[in-house]
């Protein structure tokens, strides 16, 4: 499924750019280039790197700025 239309972005590539090294919102946008143009995908860019950091245990609370931002 494409994530990001502008950039062409599937799902499978964020999955594997979380499951590489990525940690945050600004890694994903930062490797892929997915919500820097028209901003549309950005909710469900922060819902992947939110149960991404879950499952790797990151995810403290439920402040969704601090769950889904680097540092």
């Amino acid at each position: 499924m494409v994530v990001c239309l502008c950039k062409g972005v599937s799902d499978k590539k964020i999955k594997s750019l979380l499951e590489n090294g990525a940690t945050c919102l600004r890694d994903v946008m930062t490797s892929s280039q997915a919500g820097s143009d028209c901003g549309s995908c950005i909710c469900q860019l922060k819902e992947m790197v939110r149960k991404s950091q879950q499952r790797n245990g990151a995810a403290t609370s439920g402040n969704a700025a601090s769950d889904t931002n680097c540092g």
